[in-house]
């Protein structure tokens, strides 16, 4: 996409790398304030969603034809401001949900009486490893559906080529994002519920001492 649907020269490349590094810098200053206003997981909702909307509304303008800088290259400028703006808020997402795992870590243990951090977290990076592969699948697809040429060079691959693979890869994420939110939507942990659970554990951890004291 960086390549042959925006055009980059190696200059916008390295710039590129930078934008993504100050998207980081961004969220990390964003997401303490959005996650204390909206808990958690209505955050992790909202930063999905607008980073949803701006992702797929990028190649949404380009496939209509109003993108700044059409026809012809594609603003450089105008994607940069997008992209930081939709990759801010995805890096939000990420953040709130890795913290959603750990709230579940406590709610297990408030039922079981075990801390089963590990199990939790093999299994989380176990989907990220399968959405890799699913990933990686779905891109040789949506090249497919396009019929991105083999060996091409950038600049020299039409425009209907070029839509197909902005409409793919649009539709793609606008599926998958949707889905992941509805899923997300149910998480049924609050702050209020995590904040009692924290308060249980603290007080069965303390009375643990006096019982054995005891005996």
């Amino acid at each position: 996409l960086l390549s042959f649907f925006w055009q980059f020269t190696q200059g916008e490349m390295v710039a590129y790398v930078f934008l993504l590094f100050g998207t980081m810098i961004a969220a990390f200053l964003l997401v303490a304030p959005l996650s204390t206003k909206l808990g958690k997981r209505d955050g992790a909702i909202l930063a999905g969603a607008i980073s949803l909307i701006v992702n797929s509304g990028i190649y949404f303008a380009w496939i209509q034809g109003f993108f700044p800088g059409l026809p012809g290259k594609p603003s450089v400028a105008w994607m940069f401001g997008l992209v930081f703006v939709s990759n801010t808020f995805s890096i939000i997402l990420m953040i709130l949900s890795s913290s959603m795992m750990a709230d579940v870590v406590e709610a297990s243990q408030s039922e079981t009486g075990r801390r089963s951090e590990g199990l939790f977290f093999a299994g989380y990076f176990f989907m990220q490893k399968c959405a890799t592969g699913i990933g990686i699948f779905a891109a040789g697809m949506i090249l497919s559906f396009a019929a991105f040429p083999a060996g091409a060079e950038p600049g020299q691959v039409s425009n209907a080529v070029l839509g197909d693979l902005a409409l793919g890869y649009m539709l793609s994420v606008l599926v998958i994002g949707i889905v992941g939110l509805i899923v997300m939507r149910r998480f049924p942990i609050s702050r209020a519920d995590h904040e009692a659970r924290l308060a249980l554990l603290d007080d069965a951890a303390r009375a643990e001492p006096d019982a054995s004291g005891g005996h």
